[in-house]
């Protein structure tokens, strides 16, 4: 019989491209002369710039200004304006790949169509905008592409009846010169991610990417029972091969596009429907997310550095399906393209975007970039599995941290008691391995960091007055310095120690006067009532344990205490944003951290208790100092 005990101790355009925020596209093949077909606009054109900003619903958006070599369908200017969805701009990112990521001096082929609500889209998806000649390398476009003006010229030997988009002309006075900057540089570009690459750091803390499904609309003849199977089989297709694991939060109508729903809450979003028209014309389908990166760390590592790649950390994600495509009631291929654009949320590019692709480990992978439609459904291919292991690897995952805060107690002379001003910096993995913390770019505007592992000190410059609160869940900060993990091989996210309150202690022992006087009446300590190590409530905590744990030095009720605990979980009162580790024991002798760390964001936390094991077991809660 075993049994469980528990314990607690402290320790604006002209017209936008129907494309969503870092997105990519499974597509139907077709022609050039398909492509031309179903376009309003075709024409041959110079990315002369690129500026990001955000359009009244704070999306990011881009304006591209386009110098027009030659037209084959529709009236263009000579040089005009496209505004399209995604960019970046500040510490966030919203990244088109549908259409390939534009860049100052590529030349391209534009495909364009006009939607019943009058934006304007790719057609063909990736193929809706061929590389003709990169200034990077120009001798990147293949044979086919270079090739397609020639094939466009037989078509139309003079240009077609189509869109007529001489409105949107720019003067040449008008031009934009200004270049949006690149939010990440890269020594060799890595197979088969994004750029710049970016991913959830999730897994990594063996916590579950939720996900919401909207089923509002369905393929003709799809049962809902038949599109959530097709789902949980694009999702497991996925899990079984990385680190990932997913955790189904119900269906919901999102009330508009998926890429439109706001908010960083880490969710994927599944809408299987394109009723609010952001797919366009023979795409299956899109998938991605949006991203952001610490500036500090401008070459990557928000979402942690895995074997030399920096990752930018991903805020949300999200699916939308094309269920007007006739292909799309084949429900095997209904269920290939959504695992293909899982892919793109989790991080993956297309293995190849050449219709003619040669290689079969590129053709055969489930993220090329045009649908099989040979029934394989949510399967895997070899390039597949290698490159998310690149982003989630299953069996060595990065490490991680928590960003801590420090509410510094200031006086004339040095603290008694320096643990006030300290932190202790602690690293977690879910594989076996050494950690090494390090610290990069520490602040000193009113003060100094200093650093014995795994201790990190904060030294006031003087005796200040006491200031505010900073928002915990904010960015602000009177000091700051980062840290990150190693193990070796990968290294955590930054974690920030932000300095974020100080207090003025008159008597140099810890306690802070404004405190001590609210809870005691008197700023001047009391032998055995208000010194720092007395505990006048009786609880177990000294008066200096109180104030670091936030709680009432005269109220035996007011601790560190559970609120509420079963055989599967512990909820705890806590102190938001501090860290809560949970430890077992089998003879309250010897203790051992089970892996269950938290961050509560309010004043309880909790956390999910290991399975049950032979004989008896006690858990404490921890707070990391």
């Amino acid at each position: 019989m075993s049994r469980t005990y528990l314990l607690i101790s402290l320790i604006a355009g002209a017209f936008s491209l129907g494309l969503s925020p870092s997105f990519a596209a499974s597509v139907e093949p077709l022609s050039p002369r398909e492509r031309a077909d179903g376009s309003g606009a075709v024409f041959h054109g110079k990315v002369e710039s690129l500026v990001a900003y955000r359009d009244e619903a704070g999306r990011i958006m881009t304006e591209a200004t386009l110098r027009v070599k030659e037209v084959f369908k529709g009236r263009v200017p000579s040089l005009l304006a496209l505004h399209y969805r995604g960019g970046t701009l500040g510490n966030r990112g919203e990244t088109i790949t549908a259409v390939p990521q534009l860049k100052p001096g590529e030349e391209r082929l534009f495909f364009l169509s006009q939607t019943g609500s009058g934006r304007l889209s790719a057609v063909g998806g990736p193929e809706g905008a061929l590389l003709i000649e990169s200034p990077e390398e120009p001798t990147a476009a293949s044979s086919m592409e270079s090739g397609i003006l020639q094939r466009m010229r037989d078509l139309f030997p003079s240009p077609a009846e189509g869109l007529d988009l001489r409105h949107l002309r720019i003067d040449e006075a008008g031009a934009v010169t200004q270049s949006a900057p690149d939010a990440f540089a890269l020594q060799a570009e890595p197979e088969g991610l994004f750029l710049p690459p970016r991913r959830s750091i999730l897994p990594d803390r063996d916590e579950p990417i939720r996900y919401l499904i909207d089923a509002d609309e369905l393929p003709p003849d799809m049962s809902e029972a038949q599109a959530l199977e097709a789902v949980d089989n694009a999702l497991a297709a996925w899990t079984a091969v990385s680190s990932v694991a997913f955790e189904f939060e119900g269906i919901e109508s999102f009330g508009e596009a998926a890429t439109d729903v706001p908010g960083d809450d880490g969710r994927l979003r599944i809408q299987l429907h394109d009723a609010y028209e952001v797919v366009g014309s023979s795409v299956l389908g899109i998938g991605g997310h949006s991203y952001t990166w610490n500036p500090q760390f401008p070459d990557g590592g928000s979402g942690a550095t895995i074997d030399g790649t920096g990752f930018q950390r991903v805020t949300h994600s999200y699916v939308v399906m094309n269920h007007n495509a006739s292909s799309l009631e084949n429900l095997a291929t209904f269920e290939a393209a959504l695992c293909h654009e899982i892919g793109h949320a989790l991080g993956l590019a297309h293995s190849s975007e050449d219709a003619d692709e040669s290689d079969p480990r590129l053709r055969e992978a489930i993220m090329y970039y045009a649908i099989h439609g040979d029934d394989r459904g949510a399967t895997l291919g070899a390039w597949d599995k290698d490159v998310i292991e690149t982003v989630h690897p299953a069996d060595t995952p990065p490490p991680y941290g928590f960003d801590r805060m420090l509410r510094v107690v200031t006086s004339h002379s040095p603290p008694a008691n320096p643990e006030v001003n300290q932190v202790e910096l602690r690293g977690y993995s879910l594989h076996a391995g050494n950690l090494t913390p390090e610290l990069h770019f520490p602040t000193s505007n009113n003060g100094t960091f200093s650093f014995a592992s795994p201790v990190v000190t904060y030294e006031p410059d003087g005796a200040f007055s006491d200031s505010e609160e900073l928002d915990p869940a904010g960015g602000q900060a009177f000091d700051r310095v980062y840290a990150r993990f190693d193990d070796g091989a990968h290294q955590s996210p930054p974690i920030e120690i932000r300095v974020i309150q100080y207090f003025f202690d008159s008597h140099a022992n810890g306690l802070p006067d404004s405190w001590a006087e609210k809870h005691f009446g008197a700023t001047a300590p009391v032998e055995g009532m208000s010194g720092p190590h007395d505990d006048p409530d009786g609880d177990g905590f000294t008066n200096l344990q109180e104030f670091l744990l936030g709680t009432d030095p005269l109220d035996a009720g007011s601790r560190l205490k559970v609120d509420r605990f079963d055989l599967s979980s512990i909820r705890f009162h806590a102190r938001p944003y501090e860290v809560y580790e949970l430890h077992v024991s089998a003879d309250l002798d010897e203790w051992q951290a089970s892996g269950q760390v938290v961050q509560p964001t309010g004043e309880t936390g909790g956390i999910d208790l290991p399975e049950s094991g032979p004989g008896d077991r006690f858990f404490r809660i921890q707070r990391v100092r």
